[in-house]
């Protein structure tokens, strides 16, 4: 995927869980070659899941390496509304889980 990337860009990671909650956690200035290797952020987790007990809030470093994320997906859509110009989403199978790409106008 590198040479679809320029250098600096922003990756930014949420997940939401019915048990643990919300997931958060960014990194800027990353290389292009980065989003082809483990991506290591700090993330926080606010424990406030809606199906099982509370937990504390907790930050932890999350290893993120997208093509174990791809390696099921199947679905691609270059918009889901009409107010995203410069978007293309990948989705997983159930479309629960997706990747929100900006691209620029040269298409990076």
């Amino acid at each position: 995927m590198s040479s679809f990337f320029n250098d600096n860009w922003i990756f930014i990671y949420h997940e939401d869980n019915r048990c643990d909650g919300s997931t958060d956690g960014q990194i800027d200035n990353l290389k292009r070659s980065q989003i082809d290797s483990i991506i290591r952020l700090t993330v926080k987790n606010d424990g406030d899941g809606w199906a099982c007990d509370k937990k504390k809030p907790s930050t932890y470093i999350l290893e993120f390496l997208l093509c174990d994320q791809l390696e099921n997906w199947d679905n691609y859509a270059t918009k889901r509304s009409d107010n995203e110009d410069n978007v293309i989403y990948f989705e997983s199978i159930d479309n629960s889980v997706y990747l929100k790409l900006h691209f620029d106008s040269n298409y990076l």
